[in-house]
C-alpha cells in the first residue's frame, strides 16, 4: 500500500509538471526574426505571400489581470491607419514556442484572395516571445483581451472582426466569441486543431480516468464554451492528429456547436500542425477565404 501511495504521489507530481509544460511550451527571445526563423520547412510559404514592412507593425501593451500586469508583444499585417475601415483576423497561436513560430501562417491570412487583402493580429502571450509574466489560462484571456481593446480604440468593430484560434488559441477563440468581458466579439469564428478541455487531454496522455486538476492547475474547456457560440463556425481538424485527437478532441468539440453557419473541414491524413502542408496552401487559403466571405 505504501508503494503504491508513493507511486501515486511521484505519478502526480511528475504528471502536474508535464501537463504544465504541454499546455505552455513557451519560447522566449530577445527579437523576432520573422521569415528569418528556423522553423519547419512545411510552415515556409513563397514569397508571393511576403508583408512589406511598411505593413508589419509590431508593438507592446500592457495587459493587466486582477492587479498582475505584464508586457504583451504583438504585431498587426496591414495598415494601421486603416483599421476601422478592414476586415481583421485575430490570429491566437498555439502553445508551442512564439510569434516567430505562426508567422507564415498569418502571412497567408494577410493575403487570402489577393495581396495584403485583410489586416491580421496575432500576439505572444506572456512568457512567449518578448511578452513579460507568468502564463495562466485567465492571464491568456487578458492578454488577448488587451490586444482587442488596442484594435477597438482604432475603430474596428464587431462586424469586421474574424477570431481564429490554433491548438491552444482555440481557447480564447471560444471563450472570448460569447463573452461579455471581451472589448470585440467576432463576426465569425475558425478553431483549428481544438482541444475538448485539459480533461481529456489529462486522459489521454495519463491513460488514467482522473480530472485535469489531479495532473495541473489549468482547467480549458472548449467542448463547454463551444456550445455558447452562435456564430458562424468553420472547424479544422487532421484525422491523424497525434497531439490533440481527431475523435477524442476536435470531433466533440465540432458535435457541441449548435450555432449557424457552421462547416467542418476534416483533413485527412494532417497531423496536429501539418494542416496547410496537407491541403496545399491554395486549397486551405481557399477554404479560409470561402468562409470569411460567405
Amino acid at each position: 500500500m505504501r508503494i503504491l501511495l508513493l507511486l501515486t504521489t511521484i505519478l502526480s507530481l511528475s504528471s502536474c509538471i508535464r501537463m504544465d509544460r504541454n499546455v505552455f511550451n513557451n519560447l522566449a527571445c530577445d527579437e523576432y526574426l520573422w521569415d528569418n526563423a528556423p522553423i519547419d520547412p512545411y510552415f515556409k510559404v513563397d514569397s508571393t505571400f511576403d508583408i512589406a514592412p511598411e505593413n508589419r507593425y509590431l508593438f507592446s501593451l500592457k495587459s493587466d489581470n486582477l492587479g498582475d500586469t505584464a508586457t504583451i508583444y504583438a504585431v498587426y499585417l496591414g495598415d494601421t491607419s486603416s483599421i476601422d475601415e478592414d476586415t481583421v483576423i485575430v490570429y491566437m497561436h498555439g502553445n508551442a514556442k512564439n510569434m516567430d513560430y505562426y508567422y507564415q501562417r498569418a502571412k497567408m491570412l494577410a493575403n487570402l484572395g489577393h495581396k495584403h487583402r485583410y489586416g491580421v493580429l496575432m500576439m505572444d502571450y506572456r512568457s512567449y516571445g518578448r511578452s513579460t509574466g507568468t502564463p495562466t489560462e485567465e492571464n491568456m484571456y487578458a492578454d488577448v483581451n488587451a490586444c482587442l481593446q488596442w484594435l477597438a480604440d482604432r475603430g474596428l468593430t464587431n462586424r469586421r472582426t474574424i477570431f481564429y484560434g490554433f491548438s491552444l488559441g482555440t481557447a480564447p477563440s471560444c471563450k472570448l466569441a460569447h463573452c461579455p468581458c471581451a472589448p470585440i466579439t467576432p463576426q465569425k469564428v475558425i478553431i483549428e486543431a481544438p482541444f475538448a478541455g485539459t480533461d481529456v487531454m489529462a486522459n489521454d496522455g495519463s491513460g488514467l480516468n482522473m480530472p485535469a486538476s489531479f495532473f495541473g492547475d489549468t482547467k480549458l474547456n472548449n467542448a463547454e464554451q463551444v456550445k455558447s457560440i452562435k456564430q458562424p463556425l468553420l472547424w479544422i481538424h487532421g484525422t491523424a492528429d497525434n497531439y490533440l485527437s481527431y475523435k477524442t478532441h476536435g470531433e466533440v468539440v465540432w458535435k457541441n456547436y449548435a450555432g449557424t453557419g457552421g462547416k467542418a473541414v476534416p483533413v485527412i491524413g494532417a497531423g496536429h500542425e501539418t494542416v496547410p502542408y496537407i491541403m496545399g496552401v491554395k486549397s486551405y487559403c481557399d477554404t479560409l477565404l470561402n468562409f470569411i466571405e460567405k
